[in-house]
């Protein structure tokens, strides 16, 4: 009988503690950090790492899927207002969605002549 007394006391003892939800204290604000220089410049190399992206998904798309019909051609061969209707005629007519419309556009309009 002993043998099954000290079992479950110790069984009812721990049971609840191991149980509980820990009491762990959390954060709920962030204190904000002061704008330096450093994090300034902090943003916008984030900012040009996406830009940077962009414009290389861009390109994959401009070399993948407008090469399909045709030959690639020099994209600064025109200026912005020149590829206007040019984008929208073939983006239209290649079935780009709306992000890669938007990546072969500002590749596009990066590399376009000035």
């Amino acid at each position: 009988m002993r043998r099954l007394i000290i079992p479950a006391a110790i069984l009812l003892l721990a049971g609840p503690m191991a149980c509980s939800p820990r009491t762990t204290p959390t954060v709920t604000t962030v204190p904000e950090a002061p704008v330096t220089e450093k994090t300034e410049t902090i943003k916008e190399t984030a900012a040009d790492r996406e830009m940077a992206a962009t414009l290389e998904a861009g390109k994959v798309v401009y070399n993948g899927k407008c090469t399909r019909c045709h030959a690639p051609k020099p994209v600064d061969n025109w200026n912005t207002e020149e590829w206007k209707p040019i984008l929208k005629s073939m983006i239209r007519k290649s079935k780009l969605d709306s992000v890669e419309s938007a990546q072969v556009t500002a590749y596009v309009n990066a590399n376009c002549k000035k």
